[in-house]
């Protein structure tokens, strides 16, 4: 049988164990011009991309941007844009709003 306190006390660990410069942290908000969430962007710590698209659909799609990304609102539209393209999601082709986080 399980010890909840137990599992607790190694969950709080393992949560504390987190380095925050590991984890990806919200860059921008993207809505379409009738507020609708369409994707989120991060900025990510991995060496091989440093940002990435997710779709708040489920099941989420992911883009991981390599080589870089201008963190303006124009380039996140035109790169969220372009992967809604390329996945043929409903809101593709839609005016998209940048909100930065």
């Amino acid at each position: 049988m399980l010890n909840i306190e137990s599992a607790l006390t190694t969950a709080r660990f393992s949560v504390a164990d987190v380095n925050v410069s590991d984890v990806a942290k919200l860059l921008a908000e993207v809505r379409t011009s009738q507020g609708k969430d369409v994707a989120k962007v991060y900025k990510t710590p991995n060496k091989d991309h440093q940002h990435e698209i997710r779709t708040v659909d489920t099941p989420s799609e992911t883009d991981r941007i390599h080589g870089g990304m201008v963190e303006t609102k124009d380039s996140i539209r035109s790169n969220t844009s372009d992967f809604l393209d390329s996945i043929n999601h409903p809101d593709s082709g839609s005016k998209l709003h940048v909100y930065l986080a």
